[in-house]
């Protein structure tokens, strides 16, 4: 199963995460994660020019079982 992962590198980290690390290190936490379940995204990242609705609308695309 292909599966897309959207980041967001210049995010900080939410006051309420129970731990803080940088950008990468939750991002590779986040690889790990997924890993241990088999799954081995692409991974997309938002830039100034697409916050990311963009990014979505063309996984949706590359994703969709009628191949838009």
């Amino acid at each position: 199963m292909r599966t897309i992962l959207i980041l967001n590198p210049v995010a900080g980290n939410t006051p309420i995460a129970e731990t803080q690390g940088t950008g990468e290190t939750n991002e590779e936490a986040i690889l790990r994660g997924l890993r241990a379940y088999g799954i081995e995204p692409d991974v997309w990242y938002t830039t100034l020019e697409d916050a990311g609705e963009g990014l979505a609308k063309k996984a949706a695309d590359v994703l969709s079982p009628w191949g838009r």
